[in-house]
């Protein structure tokens, strides 16, 4: 993990290109777009058109600005929506999320550490309508993993699916979700708060800022998830697609 660690320093504004909407689902993980679902194509995404994704609002109408209050709004909506029942969600023990702070050398930001207890393991329907790979057991191996196979090879011989030599990543990064092994989302742990949430992929390994916050982040996929339900998607396939 030492290159990793000595990757891009500076603040987040300093290393960030804010996206650009695009038109397939591979866009709508990188862009943090919100999908318009028509039609349906298991084990794909690609019935998704695009539009802006934009953070969903709390059961109240009150937008969802800190964790604190964020996160009860984000769970009412849930059950709401059925996306998911208190009982589908599976969160991660102490020990756990101390395994994963201490594999990095990371103290993780309140916002990710809630998620990771309330729903770390599993989270109904909130990301099974995409390729997502976002659980405990893949955020657990993922840096590391992407880290030697995508950049350190990278900084050896550039080949197709490696990084270019220039890429790197801040030293306090954390991959926290993953799709088709070509796209990743990553936070940021310096602060002990939140984070906004970063994406890079295969394509051009250029690094943007998609989110506002893990929250904003969490919203987003919610209202995918919705819009997957009102479609009859999952009526048509209850498990999802699997990262």
């Amino acid at each position: 993990m030492g290159a990793l660690r000595s990757g891009v320093s500076g603040s987040p504004s300093a290393v960030v290109r804010h996206p650009t909407n695009g038109s397939l689902s591979s866009d709508s993980f990188r862009a943090g777009t919100k999908p318009n679902v028509s039609g349906s194509c298991h084990g794909r995404v690609r019935h998704f058109h695009l539009g802006s994704c934009r953070p969903g609002p709390t059961a109240n109408g009150k937008s969802m600005a800190t964790p604190s209050d964020g996160y009860n709004g984000l769970l009412a909506r849930l059950v709401a929506s059925n996306v998911a029942t208190t009982q589908d969600l599976h969160g991660c023990t102490a020990a756990e999320i101390a395994g994963l702070e201490a594999r990095y050398h990371l103290r993780l930001p309140g916002s990710y550490r809630r998620y990771l207890e309330l729903m770390g393991h599993r989270s109904g329907r909130l990301f099974t309508c995409d390729h997502m790979a976002v659980f405990y057991r893949d955020v657990l191996e993922m840096t590391d993993d992407v880290y030697t196979r995508r950049i350190r090879a990278g900084e050896v011989q550039e080949s197709g699916g490696c990084a270019p030599l220039a890429f790197s990543l801040p030293s306090d990064a954390l991959l926290i979700a993953g799709r088709l092994d070509a796209q990743w989302q990553f936070i940021r742990c310096a602060n002990q708060t939140d984070s906004p949430v970063w994406h890079f992929g295969e394509d051009d390994w250029s690094i943007r800022q998609v989110h506002a916050s893990v929250l904003d982040w969490l919203n987003c996929w919610c209202g995918i998830a919705e819009e997957a339900i009102a479609s009859t998607y999952f009526e048509q396939y209850p498990n999802g697609t699997t990262p």
